[in-house]
């Protein structure tokens, strides 16, 4: 849905009725909770990369590689 230019989304159900626009939110997640999914998607992305790497050029793995299972 357009509304005033803006695009928007109406999000109804079991207790909301709300009008969402780009960058809004429906409940919240907190900052702590939202810095660690971002520094284990960081390590994982880098660990992926390192792990094709020495698989292309056949270097032995480095170290961290075991932090791969890091909860």
């Amino acid at each position: 849905m357009i509304t005033g230019g803006l695009r928007s989304i109406e999000v109804q159900g079991p207790g909301t009725d709300e009008r969402l626009v780009p960058g809004a939110a429906i409940g919240s997640v907190s900052r702590d909770t939202l810095k660690r999914l971002m520094i284990r998607r960081t390590i994982k992305q880098h660990l992926d990369k390192e792990i094709r790497f020495a698989a292309v050029k056949h270097h032995p793995t480095h170290w961290y590689l075991l932090l791969i299972g890091i909860s």
